[in-house]
């Protein structure tokens, strides 16, 4: 190789931790969004702003029920996602052929199967974290005008949610088990 010839690289794949750094960043960002939105409420409540007019009890009633509303359909989307879209990945996977080296180490650059796998488990649990997002920034902006602390318990379920969504090496592991298995049953009955 020549001075003026620069060094070629070999191209690597997604590799399980650099997916679960990615996933955690994002989750993280999440979090910290509605963090900011909390505070600009917080804010707004100190600061001795009110709405023109207070809420009255049949107005408080549907900004409390579209808050609850809103938790619950991101509550049944994460349960159709779990139910429907993982195992279509799965069985996705098991149908591949693909054969990985194990044990997958966290390092390794993971097979193109293998990848778009972990890739379909990441997609549906940040559509599960934004919907739990949607749901914490709205009520958290519910608050403002009615004060109620409902809007305040159902916001912090679903920072939880978020939270406790985060994909780890240790969950991306298990899925990824799951999957390994699921292609191990597939090749067995053939």
């Amino acid at each position: 190789m020549t001075e003026t010839e620069p060094e070629v690289l070999p191209a690597r794949g997604k590799t399980l931790i650099w997916i679960a750094r990615y996933s955690q960043i994002l989750t993280f960002l999440f979090a910290q969004a509605v963090s900011v939105v909390a505070c600009i409420t917080l804010f707004l409540m100190l600061s001795g702003d009110k709405p023109e007019k207070q809420a009255d009890p049949t107005e408080v009633i549907a900004m409390v029920g579209v808050g609850f509303l809103l938790l619950m359909l991101s509550v049944i989307y994460m349960v159709l996602v779990v139910r429907l879209t993982l195992p279509k990945a799965l069985r996705t996977y098991s149908q591949s052929g693909d054969n990985p080296i194990l044990p997958i180490r966290t390092d390794e650059s993971l097979s193109k199967p293998l990848e778009s796998l972990l890739l379909a488990f990441i997609s549906a649990t940040h559509k599960m974290q934004a919907l739990f997002f949607a749901s914490a920034t709205i009520n958290l902006i519910l608050i403002y005008f009615d004060e109620s602390w409902f809007h305040l318990f159902l916001a912090f379920m679903s920072v939880f949610s978020i939270v406790w969504l985060t994909p780890t090496v240790g969950r991306l592991a298990r899925f990824v088990q799951r999957g390994l298995d699921l292609h191990r049953e597939s090749e067995a009955s053939v």
